[in-house]
C-alpha cells in the first residue's frame, strides 16, 4: 500500500508538469490563431496584465490542488509509519514474553527431568546412603553447586555429623565432627536458625574446614 502511495505522488508530479505544459502551448496557440479585440478604454499592458493574472491564477489552482493531494497521501504513509513502530513494538514485546517463558519451561522441564531421577533412583535401593548420594548429586547439578554436605543430626551427642557430601573428600568428611555448642561455626548456626546464610567472611578455623577449602566467600551458599 505505501509503494502505491509513492506512487501516487510521483503520477501527480508528472501530471503536474503534464498541465503546465500544455497551458503554456494552449495559451501560444491561442494568441497566434486568434486576435482579440483591445476596448477603445484599454491598453496592451492592460490586457497583458490580465492574460497573466488568469494564467497564474489557474496555475496556482492546479498547484493547490495537487499539493492538497500530495499532503493527504504523506499524511496516510505517516500513519501506515506508526501502526508499522506499534506492530514492532508489540512483536517485540511478544518475543521477549515469549523468551522469558520458554526459560520458565526449560527451567521447569529440569526440574521435572530432576526430580523424576531422584524418583527412578530411589525406587531402585532403600539404603540411606545411597538415597541421599542421589538427591545431592543431582541437586548440586541442578542449582549448579559445586560442593555440598548433607549433615544428620545425632541427639544423643548433640552434634552434627557429615552422612554424604557431594565434590569433597571423603577421608577429610568424615573427620568432621560440629557440637552444636559452637556458636562460631556458621554450619551450627544455620542448622539452629534454619534459613540460608550468604557467608560474607569466613574465620581463620572455617575456612580450614573440608567444605570452604578453596572457596570464594562471596559465593558461599549455606
Amino acid at each position: 500500500m505505501n509503494l502505491d502511495v509513492i506512487e501516487n505522488i510521483k503520477k501527480t508530479k508528472t501530471l503536474l508538469l503534464i498541465i503546465f505544459s500544455i497551458l503554456i502551448a494552449g495559451y501560444i496557440k491561442f494568441k497566434s490563431v486568434y486576435s482579440i479585440p483591445i476596448p477603445v478604454w484599454s491598453t496592451k499592458a492592460f490586457i497583458l496584465f490580465l492574460e497573466i493574472l488568469v494564467v497564474v491564477s489557474i496555475v496556482d489552482i492546479i498547484i493547490i490542488l495537487s499539493f492538497n493531494y500530495i499532503k493527504k497521501n504523506i499524511l496516510y504513509l505517516k500513519h501506515k509509519a506508526e501502526e508499522a513502530e506499534e506492530l514492532l513494538n508489540e512483536t517485540k514485546f511478544l518475543s521477549e514474553k515469549l523468551e522469558k517463558q520458554t526459560k520458565f519451561l526449560k527451567d521447569k522441564l529440569n526440574e521435572i527431568t530432576t526430580l523424576n531421577k531422584i524418583i527412578y533412583e530411589i525406587n531402585q535401593t532403600f539404603e540411606l546412603e545411597r538415597v541421599l548420594k542421589i538427591i545431592l548429586e543431582s541437586l548440586c547439578s541442578y542449582l549448579n553447586y559445586d560442593r555440598a554436605i548433607i549433615f544428620l543430626f545425632d541427639k544423643e551427642k548433640n552434634c552434627l555429623l557429615p552422612s554424604i557430601g557431594f565434590n569433597i573428600d571423603k577421608d577429610k568428611l568424615y573427620k568432621i565432627n560440629l557440637s552444636l555448642y559452637d556458636k562460631e561455626s556458621v554450619v551450627v548456626k544455620n542448622f539452629v536458625r534454619n534459613i540460608p546464610v550468604i557467608i560474607k567472611r569466613l574465620s581463620d578455623k572455617e575456612q580450614k574446614m573440608p567444605y570452604f577449602e578453596d572457596i570464594k566467600e562471596e559465593n558461599t551458599l549455606i
